[in-house]
């Protein structure tokens, strides 16, 4: 177990030196790219901060709450932006041309060298400063040394239930001629999970609670961080991420057995 984990993490290396090696051939690109995150960042938080200046809540959140919600998704969404997102949009080319063949040959979880394989290093820049907000917002509500040091540790699960939903909807693309279509239903479906989970409600709010949990990224470890009485939504949340991977399982074993690769 030891070597495996040693053997991946040594890979994963590899992926990001190439990632960061190919970003920099084009400093321009990559400077662009991070200021445009920069402003992304500066306009969300500068328009709920406008937001504030007439109203004193929006739902059951004051400005500090809501802005600690916000900072944390921000620091899930760019974290899963500078990790995953680009492998989404060459998944959908691999099994175009058939070039899922070279990974599925490599000596390698083949989820791992397509869904890891590249990384967007001004995402990595954008990360720390998304944090630091969130703890920022986080020391101005009174949390605790035990509250902050929970911050790590759910902006981990977050993260890999937004991967794990995302991951699963790319699985669809085995059955698809194109995988763009997916992909933007992918990015619409993620932009659920950058609202509370109080604005919806009824059938919708239940759906994307407990059937397709883009609720629960952002809306469960901020319920439970500003009350901790509130945890069944980040138990509900870890039972969503458990069944996801068991569904990418099933799903992935069935697209490969499908796949008609390059050589068929």
């Amino acid at each position: 177990m030891a070597g495996a984990l040693r053997y991946y993490l040594r890979l994963y290396q590899m992926f990001v030196t190439t990632s960061i090696i190919e970003m920099m051939s084009f400093r321009v690109h990559y400077i662009m790219a991070t200021t445009i995150q920069l402003i992304y960042v500066g306009t969300t938080i500068a328009g709920i901060k406008i937001i504030y200046r007439y109203v004193e809540h929006i739902g059951v959140w004051s400005e500090h709450e809501f802005l600690f919600f916000t900072s944390f998704i921000l620091t899930v969404r760019l974290l899963h932006d500078a990790v995953m997102t680009r492998n989404y949009w060459e998944f959908s080319e691999y099994i175009v041309k058939g070039t899922l063949d070279f990974h599925l040959l490599k000596p390698a979880i083949t989820p791992f060298s397509v869904f890891f394989r590249f990384v967007r290093p001004p995402m990595f820049f954008m990360v720390p400063v998304c944090f630091i907000l969130l703890l920022y917002y986080a020391h101005a509500l009174g949390f605790t040394l035990v509250q902050m040091a929970m911050l790590p540790i759910f902006v981990g699960i977050s993260f890999a239930l937004l991967a794990s939903v995302s991951i699963l909807l790319c699985c669809g693309m085995f059955w698809v001629y194109r995988g763009y279509g997916l992909n933007f239903i992918r990015l619409q479906c993620n932009e659920i999970s950058t609202w509370p989970d109080f604005i919806f409600t009824g059938a919708v709010r239940n759906f994307f609670t407990f059937v397709f949990p883009l609720l629960l990224i952002g809306s469960a470890p901020t319920r439970f961080l500003l009350d901790h009485a509130d945890h069944m939504l980040l138990l509900v949340m870890v039972c969503s991420l458990i069944a996801n991977v068991i569904l990418i399982s099933l799903l992935w074993n069935k697209g490969v057995r499908q796949y008609e690769s390059a050589s068929s």
